[in-house]
């Protein structure tokens, strides 16, 4: 009985009711987090594999707003074309190409990442030009200089840039906003 009087004072039982919601509470919540996936904060360690898909309208829009406006290029006729080095060059699914009239993305090795992109094949590099086909259309070659920045329209997410060695390096167009710069 005297058990009884000193846990079951109205006080006593206000606290535990208190501590039992708590408990519930804390019980939803744990669940929540547990089937929550983890957020990152901060550069991911490191990039996703690059995988071809329909680019939508929203990201061509954006790298023409963030990296535009574009002009047609000529069609080239030789191995060493007019690329507007060291413009941002956009490499389209039709064969034809086009220069950005305001901007550059400069390379630097702390800014890019290391990554062959599987869209683009047939890789040559000779007096300072690369020379490759796309996946998307193997038809057409293309040509930009080397150490000069791109995007494959099939691919629009990312500025690509092949270096003297025939290494391929991209950056997000998001980074490349950044790191632009005015030609």
């Amino acid at each position: 009985m005297r058990f009884a009087r000193i846990f079951f004072r109205p006080a006593n039982v206000v606290i535990a009711v208190i501590v039992a919601i708590l408990a519930v509470v804390g019980a939803v919540a744990l669940q929540n987090i547990r089937n929550t996936p983890p957020q990152f904060v901060g550069p991911s360690p490191s990039l996703p594999a690059v995988q071809q898909q329909q680019p939508s309208v929203t990201d061509l829009q954006r790298v023409e707003q963030v990296l535009g406006p574009f002009v047609p290029l000529n069609a080239f006729a030789s191995n060493t074309p007019d690329t507007n080095f060291p413009a941002v060059v956009l490499i389209k699914q039709d064969g034809s190409e086009a220069a950005s009239e305001s901007y550059t993305v400069p390379f630097t090795p702390k800014g890019w990442a290391r990554q062959d992109l599987p869209q683009i094949s047939n890789l040559t590099v000779s007096e300072s030009f690369a020379a490759f086909t796309t996946s998307s259309n193997t038809a057409n070659s293309y040509t930009v200089r080397t150490d000069q920045p791109f995007v494959l329209e099939a691919v629009p997410q990312y500025v690509v840039l092949i270096d003297a060695h025939g290494k391929q390096w991209i950056i997000g167009t998001t980074r490349a906003m950044a790191a632009r710069h005015h030609l």
